[in-house]
Formats: C-alpha cells, structure tokens, sequence
C-alpha cells in the first residue's frame, strides 16, 4: 500500500473524517429501502 494511502487509511484519519462528516442524519439499517430513508 502506498504512503500517503496508508496515511489516509489510519484510524486516527478516519475517525476523524467521520467525526467531521457525520452530519448526515439519515436512518441506516438493514432491510430499509432507500425510498423509506427518503421519506424521514
């Protein structure tokens, strides 16, 4: 894997990128359709 990959692929890079996009509220589970996510 290359350098900067494996930089960007770190848990502290993700856990960050997470924390800062996190903003979607949307409604995840298994069995939900997509046109039942929409419609929350």
């Amino acid at each position: 894997m290359g350098k900067y990959l494996q930089q960007a692929a770190s848990p502290q890079v993700v856990n960050h990128a997470w924390r800062y996009l996190r903003n979607d509220r949307g409604i995840w589970r298994r069995g939900l359709s997509v046109e039942e996510m929409q419609k929350i």
